[in-house]
C-alpha cells in the first residue's frame, strides 16, 4: 500500500491495540524516533479525547 494514501487515523483505529497513552510516552526511549515525531500528537488526541469523553455513564444511559 502507498503511505502516502493511509492517513495515521485510519492506521491507528486498525491497530488490535491502542497506541501509548499520555502516561506511557514518558516512558519511552528518549531516542525513540517514532516517538518525537508523534509524541506530541498523541499527548494532545490523550488529552482530547479525556476531555471530550469525560460524559457520565450515567448520561449516556439514562432513560428519556
Amino acid at each position: 500500500r502507498n503511505l502516502s494514501q493511509v492517513d495515521f487515523w485510519s492506521f491507528y483505529t486498525a491497530l488490535p491495540f491502542s497506541l501509548p497513552r499520555r502516561q506511557d510516552v514518558g516512558n519511552i526511549h528518549p531516542d525513540d524516533e517514532w516517538m518525537q515525531k508523534l509524541g506530541p500528537a498523541l499527548i494532545e488526541s490523550d488529552d482530547y479525547l479525556a476531555a471530550k469523553l469525560a460524559i457520565p455513564l450515567s448520561t449516556i444511559f439514562e432513560e428519556k
